[in-house]
Parts: C-alpha cells; structure tokens; sequence
C-alpha cells in the first residue's frame, strides 16, 4: 500500500477528512471548486495527499481532465507514488471515500480547523524554543510572537483556481488594448 507517512503524527490532522475531499474531487472534480478557495496542499497533513491535491490543482489549472488515468500518471510522474500500480489502488481506494455534494465543505472545513491547529502548535514552539534559548530579547521576542500569530490570523485568502486558457487570453486581449492606447 502507498506510504501515508505524515509530517509529525502528535500534530492534529483528520485521514477521514484529507480521503474524503480527494476521493471525493477525483470521483467529481466539479467539486474542486466547493474547495479550491479555501484548500491548499498545505492544508492536507499526511504528504502524500498534499502531493495529491497538488496534482489536482496542476491539472485544473492547466486544462486537464482530473481522473483516475490523469491523477495516476501525474502522481507517478511526480513521485507521490513509486508505481502506476500503486497509484490506482490508492486513488481508487480513496474514491470509495466520496460523500453527498453538499457535506464536501465541511470536511474542506475540518481540514481548515485541523491546518490553523497545527499551524497555533508550530508558532508556539518556536516561540518556546527562542524563549528557552534565551538569545532573545523579551521585547524582541514579544514583537516575534506577535507576528506569528498574526501572520497566521491573516493567513492569504485563497482566491479559488482559474483555468489558464481564458487567463491568458484575457492577458493578450490586455496587452493588446494597451498597445493600442
């Protein structure tokens, strides 16, 4: 079976959830855009699904059909798997995993809640081990805490994946007008 190794197991993260929202896009993938604003491959703790997600958003963006035969290829290619064998067990034993339309935000969700907590873990530890190491001035380090946790409040909005076709053509159309002008 593929390698589910996750970053560091003591840190929250829902396999439910990351099988659900994959196997569920890959089974529809007009659900990927109930989830591309919110998800990113961060948001998916255990690498392997990060590097699945990330496929899935290669593909979107690009144009490509997301299915088992593309999401395979890419994965192999791209080393998320070691084999197209192992590549189509998993991703055909995670689109057992799909669910209804409407409960895929919630799990998009659960993964927000479970990336934000491990994100609050991470800061608090650096800023444990530089208040441990005592190199750092106390109101250095409050400025430095100040900005994890904000840099983590206000984390990017993520704006949702657009087809490159009619971004480019958009670009051109731009260019165009402006030469023009």
């Amino acid at each position: 079976m593929a390698d589910t190794a996750v970053y560091d197991a003591n840190l929250p993260f829902n396999i439910d959830a990351e099988q659900i929202v994959l196997g569920s896009v890959i089974a529809d993938p007009e659900l990927l855009s109930k989830v591309s604003d919110r998800l990113t491959p961060e948001h998916f703790h255990i690498k392997m699904h990060s590097g699945i997600y990330s496929i899935i958003q290669i593909l979107f963006v690009s144009g490509q059909e997301i299915n088992i035969v593309t999401v395979t290829e890419s994965c192999v290619r791209k080393g998320v798997f070691e084999s197209q064998d192992t590549a189509r067990t998993y991703l055909f034993k995670l689109t057992d995993f799909t669910i209804e339309k409407s409960s895929i935000e919630t799990y998009a969700n659960t993964l927000c809640e479970k990336y934000l907590m491990r994100q609050l873990i991470l800061a608090s530890k650096d800023i444990y081990d530089l208040a441990i190491a005592g190199t750092e001035e106390p109101n250095h380090l409050l400025d430095y805490a100040e900005k994890k946790i904000y840099d983590i409040r206000n984390e990017k909005d993520i704006k949702g994946l657009t087809h490159i076709g009619p971004v480019v053509k958009q670009t051109l159309v731009d260019l165009a007008y402006i030469n023009q002008h």
